[in-house]
């Protein structure tokens, strides 16, 4: 089970690059080999080699694929040889890592990509291009199955290389997967609550049935099937999907032994199949069981208990009292157990004001604690031989120490979806919001491909935003994200002008724009609050506009005499300021906007607005048009519905836009042509940057990894 906090990320992030991905048919690498059924074979996200450090690193990493000190500046003409140059950035880790069954490779699951390491060195091995949390190494340890967008695919552990698909319904996401232990057959529950099966040997879809869980039991003969919410458990046969029996419980699986246990919320039950017979029930529920399948561990009225379920005992309750348990197992050495708890943050407090998630390490044979670790909430395994529990986070896997619960190793250079980018006015860094709790900036060093500075935001649940304004002062020393307003060179935050924002605002600001003459600092926020403020200080210039709505975006013209702000609900509108005296210029309205930027020479300004279909579902993608900047009349639409963010090139020449689905365009803006297209994000692309050479474009995405484009020479 996933503690709180990581399956709420994780499932939210995943459902954003799920429906990213839809309409999209798979796009396989192109070193595939024989496959169970077709597969298309365009060229799919791919990322370069490992650099040898990136598994020590203690930030993300720059993953370099060409020499970027020799670079030509992107142009009309030769924007088809345009590629990918570097990488800032693994991937947010997506769910639990896990370990192979020969014990050679740990795989982590992340929205960019699958990476598989060696567990012993912590040397990278490879990176499958698929991004799912839901992965199953085949118990010959030679395919790795993942789900996610239909099809299933199947990869070569070896080589890296795509070895097929298995399909059933086109457009159906498929969750769980499992292979049964002899490594014959394939399940995947799919989120129209259907089971499927299919044949490795043929890749044959065998058969379905309603569920939303199963378990193969140990001899493969059997699979338990489990409709949450409706208290039906369905035992099968495996071979033509026979049902055997059926109960009214809440959960069911199999021990390690190969018994089946039925729960009903409040206690746990053992079924006896030759006879036809129940256990008496045992009090609790969340069950871990050892190895050998004889000891089963119970949370009931907040501690653990373990039960030695053959004789019909407890043989031993765990020390603590814990208000919620998120996760439970046994090591597979029988030594010790391992639970992802939550206790009150002080004795007097209650649920509501606040709870401290840890790790929490016990003695089996005695019950006693080991360790308690403060942990932000994750999913933990245990290696295979017992000895080190591995705890995954957003941004990095962490090696507990079993015995002690002492910190062993890290494996880092993963990094949380990028919720927001800007460069430096000089260019020489790029800051990069991430979407962690709170939130992360990363100021990077692009010729080094490092992070130089860090900066913890205050904003309480970051996780939650995929949209987040940054902005740089025209003199590099100030950096301002939503509410919070950094002096860069202290690593502080300008707390009074801070306050004096929340104070005007009543909020904490949505959008920020610095203008580029002079460290003017613009602040929008959820009831049509537009004000200047001079940085630092902390004294209101003056306060724009007298409309109701949310804004949600800001640009500065680039002579500075120009502020464009988006208006959201119930608006609908950008509307143009004079930035010397706050008198309006002009608007632009029949769409809802999302975006607005001025082209570098102040002619033009771009704007996204969603598309209906988007926005039916609430996500930030639509139209791209362009727009005369002096007067606001409508120049031309691009052939595009689904773009997320725009950026001009510092020669006015070409518009960039990032897509919902991952996709980069470049198009010209005399005439609109579409001059580049591909595809090397997994999520959203949510910021777009040209750097003032045109030499280097930067894409930001919610699969958490940042890609420098470019021309080598």
């Amino acid at each position: 089970m996933i503690p709180k906090y990581f399956r709420i990320f994780y499932w939210g992030l995943f459902l954003v690059l799920i429906v990213s991905a839809c309409g999209r048919e798979y796009e396989s690498p192109a070193q595939q080999t024989q496959e169970l059924s077709t597969a298309p074979a365009t060229p799919e996200p791919s990322l370069p080699p490992f650099p040898a450090g990136t598994s020590s690193t203690t930030q993300p990493a720059a993953v370099p694929t060409q020499d970027m000190a020799r670079l030509k500046i992107i142009l009309p003409e030769n924007t088809s040889q345009m590629t990918v140059l570097s990488q800032l950035g693994k991937g947010a880790i997506l769910s639990a890592a896990l370990f192979s069954p020969d014990a050679r490779r740990l795989a982590v699951p992340t929205a960019a990509g699958v990476f598989l390491y060696d567990p012993e060195t912590l040397q990278a091995l490879n990176w499958l291009p698929v991004s799912t949390p839901f992965i199953a190494f085949s118990p010959d340890s030679r395919l790795l199955a993942a789900g996610g967008q239909a099809p299933l695919t199947l990869w070569e552990l070896e080589t890296g290389a795509l070895s097929g698909e298995l399909r059933a319904v086109e457009g159906d996401v498929l969750w769980e997967v499992a292979f049964s232990p002899d490594g014959s057959l394939l399940a995947a529950v799919s989120i129209n609550r259907e089971v499927h099966l299919w044949s490795l040997a043929s890749g044959e879809h065998l058969y379905t049935v309603p569920g939303d869980k199963l378990q193969f039991s140990p001899d493969g003969s059997l699979a338990v099937v489990v409709t949450l919410g409706e208290n039906r458990v369905v035992l099968y046969e495996t071979t033509a999907g026979a049902q055997v029996q059926e109960w009214d419980y809440q959960d069911a699986g199999f021990t390690p032994g190969g018994q089946l246990w039925l729960e009903d919320w409040q206690s746990t039950r053992l079924a006896y199949l030759d006879r036809d017979l129940l256990s008496a029930p045992f009090n609790g529920h969340l069950q871990a069981f050892s190895a050998d399948g004889s000891l089963m561990a119970l949370l009931a009225n907040n501690q653990i208990s373990i039960y030695d379920h053959q004789q019909g005992r407890r043989s031993q309750i765990l020390e603590g009292n814990y208000v919620r348990v998120d996760a439970l197992y046994f090591s597979p050495d029988g030594e010790t157990l391992a639970g992802a708890v939550y206790t009150l943050t002080c004795p007097t407090c209650s649920e509501l004001e606040g709870l401290d998630p840890s790790l929490v390490l016990w003695r089996a044979a005695d019950g006693g604690l080991i360790a308690q670790v403060a942990l932000l909430s994750s999913e933990i395994t245990y290696s295979p031989d017992g000895s080190k529990l591995v705890a995954a986070l957003v941004e990095e896997v962490q090696f507990i120490e079993a015995g002690s619960g002492s910190l062993n190793q890290k494996l880092s250079g993963f990094s949380a979806p990028v919720a927001g980018m800007d460069l430096e006015p000089n260019g020489d860094r790029l800051a990069a919001v991430y979407a962690t709790n709170p939130y992360l900036l990363r100021l990077w060093d692009l010729e080094q491909g490092e992070v130089t500075q860090i900066l913890q935001g205050s904003m309480e649940d970051g996780s939650s935003e995929n949209s987040m304004a940054v902005a740089f002062s025209s003199d590099g020393k100030y950096l301002a994200m939503r509410g919070d307003i950094w002096d860069l060179a202290a690593s502080m935050h300008l707390t009074d002008l801070e306050l004096a924002i929340t104070e005007a605002s009543s909020c904490w600001s949505k959008s920020v724009a610095f203008s580029p003459l002079e460290n003017t600092l613009a602040t929008g926020c959820f009831a049509g609050q537009l004000h200047l403020w001079r940085v630092p200080g902390s004294k209101v210039l003056m306060q724009l506009g007298d409309l109701s709505s949310w804004v949600d975006w800001l640009d500065y013209s680039p002579q500075g005499d120009h502020l464009a702000a988006v208006y959201g609900v119930p608006d609908y509108l950008v509307q143009v300021y004079e930035a010397a005296n706050g008198n309006p210029v002009f608007s632009i309205s029949g769409g809802h906007f999302i975006r607005v930027a001025y082209s570098p020479d102040g002619s033009l300004l771009a704007t996204v607005e969603t598309s209906e279909e988007y926005e039916t579902y609430g996500h930030a993608a639509g139209y791209v048009k362009l727009w005369d900047a002096a007067n606001g009349d409508l120049i031309s639409q691009l052939e595009v519905d689904d773009a997320s963010s725009i950026a001009f090139s510092p020669d006015n020449r070409i518009l960039a836009t990032g897509s919902f689905d991952g996709t980069l365009r470049l198009w010209e803006i005399q005439g609109g042509a579409q001059l580049f297209e591909a595809r090397q994000h997994f999520g959203p692309i949510q910021a777009i940057s040209f750097t003032l050479d045109g030499e280097i474009l930067l894409s930001g995405s919610l699969d958490g990894v940042i890609n420098l484009w470019g021309l080598s020479e």
